[in-house]
């Protein structure tokens, strides 16, 4: 059975803690589009799905906080460009939320070469 991305956006719905978004926004995390979920239920998703190019692509697109997460964990690196990486790195913009996913991606993230404008 191939999962998915509403399948993984369902399960990441079901997990929701409303609560934990202020948390997350107390350390950091702005985004527009937060679930609450934890780091160990993210990782434990993304082990159980294990690697899909086309699938992090699409979960990526969802401009969900964890979902993008989940994106950068399940993502092949044989097959994430540069591009796909800078992009990613651009957008989370914050340590705090794109340095959890790069380990699965690639052995060093890109945002050395990266110049942000939010000093």
């Amino acid at each position: 059975m191939t999962i998915t991305c509403d399948d993984v956006l369902a399960r990441l719905t079901s997990l929701a803690d409303p609560a934990r978004v202020s948390d997350l926004a107390s350390v950091g995390v702005r985004s527009a589009k937060l679930l609450g979920l934890s780091m160990p239920e993210i990782r434990a998703m993304a082990k159980s799905l294990g690697k899909s190019h086309a699938l992090a692509g699409e979960l990526w697109a969802t401009g969900i906080y964890e979902a993008r997460l989940l994106a950068g964990m399940v993502a092949d690196p044989a097959r994430m460009t540069e591009g796909e990486m800078h992009e990613w790195a651009a957008a989370f913009g914050r340590r705090s939320c794109s340095w959890p996913s790069w380990p699965s991606t690639t052995r060093r993230p890109p945002t050395a070469s990266l110049r942000t404008t939010s000093r």
